[in-house]
């Protein structure tokens, strides 16, 4: 199930919640790979919404851990921020701050 697209001057992402992955298309829309997913060392566990900042880090809010997963381009997890519940929406501004909208609708900047 798609829940979150995201464009670059690349790429197309999609992140699908039930098949917990991302996936990466060419803008032909030829499927190029699916990273973070399910039974790798990059799992998450119910991936909601996600980002991408000025160098390509993902950055994806994950309602099962209760937590914000940091992958680098190469899709390797750089950094995991906990929180006390789950993260809903997500954004990285323009000084690369990352905006997290909980459940509880508590609003966090990191």
């Amino acid at each position: 199930q798609p829940r979150d697209v995201k464009l670059t001057k690349e790429h197309i992402y999609v992140l699908d919640t039930n098949a917990r992955c991302l996936q990466i298309f060419s803008f032909n829309l030829f499927r190029l790979k699916s990273v973070i997913s399910r039974g790798t060392g990059m799992q998450v566990v119910n991936p909601y919404y996600f980002s991408i900042d000025s160098i390509q880090n993902v950055i994806i809010s994950d309602c099962g851990s209760n937590s914000i997963r940091i992958f680098n381009p190469d899709f390797e997890m750089i950094h995991e921020i906990a929180l006390d519940t789950s993260p809903m929406g997500i954004s990285v501004d323009n000084e690369g701050r990352i905006i997290v909208i909980c459940q509880n609708f508590w609003l966090h900047i990191f």
